[in-house]
Order: structure tokens, then sequence, then C-alpha cells
């Protein structure tokens, strides 16, 4: 497979992607039928971490007893995701928030917001560097 044909297909794969979490993944009210939804996204296309916030935050929303996880689990995959994409702010914002209104954890909590919120500082850092180096140019 020629370099251009994997991109393209990247681009399509991420084109699925976000019309998914566009018009399923993102509609929070329907949280108890959109989980099946992922379930069979994840089956015919792979899984990918950036399924994962929409997903938990689906799964936090549910009351129902027919699906089998534990509050610690989602906890451990917002932990891994946050291991796996350490640049992405939402992670930080989304496993502190479940920390603290869901876990009851504030310790981690912090830990995790106060993480976030250097990885922010940095990144507006670069972004401000960047920015200098093309206006100079």
């Amino acid at each position: 497979m020629e370099i251009a044909e994997t991109l393209t297909k990247l681009q399509e794969r991420n084109l699925k992607l976000n019309k998914f979490l566009d018009q399923t993944g993102r509609d929070y009210e329907h949280a108890g039928q959109n989980v099946p939804k992922f379930k069979k996204f994840i089956e015919e296309h792979g899984l990918d971490s950036f399924l994962i916030i929409d997903l938990v935050t689906n799964l936090q929303l549910l009351n129902n007893p027919d699906f089998d996880f534990r509050l610690d689990d989602l906890a451990k995959v917002l932990k891994s995701y946050n291991d796996l994409n350490s640049s992405d702010l939402d992670g930080y914002l989304e496993y502190g928030h479940f920390q603290n209104a869901v876990m009851d954890d504030s310790v981690t909590a912090l830990l995790t917001v106060e993480k976030g919120i250097e990885i922010a500082n940095k990144k507006l850092e670069e972004l401000k560097r960047l920015k200098n180096s093309i206006t100079t140019e």
C-alpha cells in the first residue's frame, strides 16, 4: 500500500468517526440508545481512542441495569485515555469532573485538573512561539 493511499484511508476513517460522534456520540440526552450504537460502531470500525470520552459520558448518564459495568471501570478507561493522549485537554477535564462529581475523589480530581492546566499552559506557550515565528518571518 502506498503512503498516499494510507493517508486517504486515515482521512476517510476520521470523517466516519467525526460523523458518528456528531450524529450519535455527543447526543447525551439519548445515552441509553447511544451505547449499543457505540458498540456496533466499534465492532464495525475498530476502537479508536477518540470515542472514549463520549462513550464514557454516555455510560455515566445511563440509568439502566442491563449494562454491565462499574464506575471504577469508567475511571480506569479515562485514566488510560489521559496516559495515551496526554496532550488532549478534554481528557483531563472529563476525568477531573468524573473523579470529583461521580467518584467523590477531590484529591484525584484536583491533581488531574492541575496536570491539565500545566499541559494547557505548555501548549499555549508553544502556540505563542509558533505565532511569533510566523509573524516575524
